[in-house]
């Protein structure tokens, strides 16, 4: 049995999962709001798992992500977390540029 598969099933079983699916059957997007984090990374899993797609997830701060993110990948799927962005409105020479390699390296993981 592959991991999470019985939590996925009950998923699949319930009429919100199934309204949820039959949206996506039909093009649309969603927004799902109010779970806890754990609920959201069963939702995710369930719905890439089901329709073999890359999906979007947005959270509310980078601490939420980066849990969201480590469930996912806990669940066998491949989960990249896109960090905030610091803006710097001084020029300063010894400027760290590593959330810029890493928001790149995401973008190009999507691409391919």
């Amino acid at each position: 049995m592959k991991p999470m598969t019985f939590i996925s099933a009950v998923i699949r079983g319930s009429a919100p999962y199934k309204n949820l699916s039959r949206s996506l059957k039909n093009g649309k997007t969603f927004c799902v709001t109010g779970l806890p984090a754990v609920c959201k990374a069963n939702l995710m899993f369930t719905l890439v798992s089901q329709r073999h797609t890359p999906a979007l997830c947005i959270a509310a701060d980078e601490k939420e992500a980066q849990i969201l993110c480590n469930d996912l990948s806990s669940m066998g799927l491949r989960a990249y977390f896109y960090p905030l962005r610091d803006y710097n409105f001084l020029d300063f020479e010894s400027r760290s540029h590593e959330y810029e390699h890493e928001r790149l390296k995401v973008l190009l993981k999507l691409l391919d």
